[in-house]
């Protein structure tokens, strides 16, 4: 493991987890809030501070922020400002559990009793931030979550009709018929999207609504038992997400997802280059799709990017193959 990378990345992490929360004082309202992410930043600077101190003791020269964090700086400040100020606490959540992990590998592997200390000391506060921001976060949990389920339903959407576009172009010869295609399979896909969410979502709150009933129960009998000091209970509320709603996210974002490989082959360009095209649209789409689904959920958007691209370009691939085989097989001629 290499030590000295680790702390500098930490360094970076800490230079930007203090400028976004500097930014979070300006999307909100609140006086409350606007000191408390005022008192964060100061300690996210602090960390800093810290680091730095560390990689001096060892001889490293003080990071210099450079291109990468300029840009991941700006992408989140947008993904803030468009969806809200509780995606960057949702982000910064994420960041603090990666902050905490690595830390405790720190600790553990650090020679230097000072050094120990400092990160003791950077660990008990990156655990009391998590704590908090989950607190902050516990009632917006089902509504990331269903951004997240738009997202990679978007994903799915786009790698399916582009290997669908491309292996029927590849079969017919034809742009327009496969972009003709593409957009039938785009909207059947939709309808039968919006349907299972709709089902889905009926059927979860139809066994809540039961759930919240019994808890009524409960509650009366809980109520009825308090005098005796033997009996407690607390009510849950129940979950006012309409099926509708649901269906309608559903199939609307999937038609979204599937609309950019579909567009080159409708224009009717040749095939090489309505496929280039397609593909590249996708790639740029993807891209963008995987920085909000790893800014939501934490995860590595390198991994997860190239790990989208691979299953992309490999049914693609496939398709392609079985369109041409298809073609020769059948010997169709359009």
């Amino acid at each position: 493991m290499n030590i000295e990378k680790l702390l500098v990345e930490s360094y970076i992490d800490e230079l930007i987890s203090a400028a976004l929360y500097d930014y979070l004082k300006t999307l909100t309202k609140e006086d409350s809030l606007k000191n408390v992410f005022s008192k964060l930043a100061q300690i996210e600077k602090s960390h800093a501070t810290l680091l730095e101190k560390i990689l001096i003791s060892r001889r490293v020269s003080r990071p210099r922020p450079g291109f990468v964090y300029k840009i991941r700086l700006t992408l989140y400040k947008i993904l803030a400002r468009t969806l809200g100020y509780k995606i960057l606490l949702s982000l910064m959540e994420a960041s603090e559990a990666s902050a905490i992990k690595t830390y405790w590998m720190l600790l553990k592997e650090s020679p230097s009793e000072l050094e120990k200390q400092a990160l003791e000391n950077l660990l008990r506060d990156e655990i009391s931030h998590e704590i908090s921001l989950q607190e902050s976060l516990s009632l917006y949990v089902k509504t990331l979550q269903g951004l997240k389920d738009i997202v990679y339903g978007m994903i799915d959407a786009l790698i399916e009709i582009e290997a669908g576009v491309i292996g029927i172009a590849s079969a017919t010869n034809s742009p327009s018929l496969a972009g003709l295609a593409g957009l039938i399979a785009g909207f059947a896909g939709s309808f039968s999207m919006a349907s299972g969410a709709y089902l889905s979502t009926k059927s979860e709150k139809e066994q809540q609504n039961k759930l919240v009933e019994l808890d009524k129960i409960r509650w009366e009998l809980g109520s009825a038992l308090a005098e005796s000091g033997s009996y407690s209970i607390e009510m849950k509320e129940g979950d006012n997400y309409s099926p509708w709603k649901a269906a309608r996210n559903a199939g609307v974002f999937y038609l979204i997802g599937a609309i950019g490989p579909i567009i080159p082959f409708l224009m009717n360009l040749t095939i090489p280059l309505a496929i280039l095209t397609s593909l590249f649209l996708s790639t740029i789409i993807i891209t963008a799709l995987t920085f909000v689904t790893s800014t939501l959920s934490g995860s590595s958007f390198r991994k997860s990017w190239i790990e989208y691209l691979l299953i992309t370009y490999s049914a693609v691939t496939v398709t392609y193959l079985i369109g041409r085989v298809a073609s020769q097989v059948f010997g169709i001629v359009v």
